[in-house]
């Protein structure tokens, strides 16, 4: 992304990707995205306390996936998220 530039990933939906490894904690870089969809890969590991810098996030998916552990605290301050 160019710095200053005016656009903004507001969706991101890579859902059956194939996708392996774990969730990158830079996707809490993303702070206007409003829906995130990761359902149905091989991703494994915790979800990412950084998650919990996407304000705007209404929709996050992550069914179909090998994560463990429990839901980071920092989610709970994501006052837009309506589906979990």
């Amino acid at each position: 992304m160019v710095e200053g530039s005016p656009y903004r990933v507001r969706g991101l939906n890579l859902s059956g990707a194939g996708l392996v490894g774990e969730i990158p904690p830079g996707l809490g870089s993303l702070t206007e995205l409003e829906t995130l969809d990761l359902s149905d890969n091989n991703l494994g590991g915790n979800l990412p306390p950084a998650l919990g810098r996407l304000s705007n996030l209404a929709v996050a998916r992550f069914s179909g996936n090998l994560l463990t552990g429990e839901i980071p605290p920092e989610l709970g301050s994501l006052s837009a998220l309506l589906q979990l």
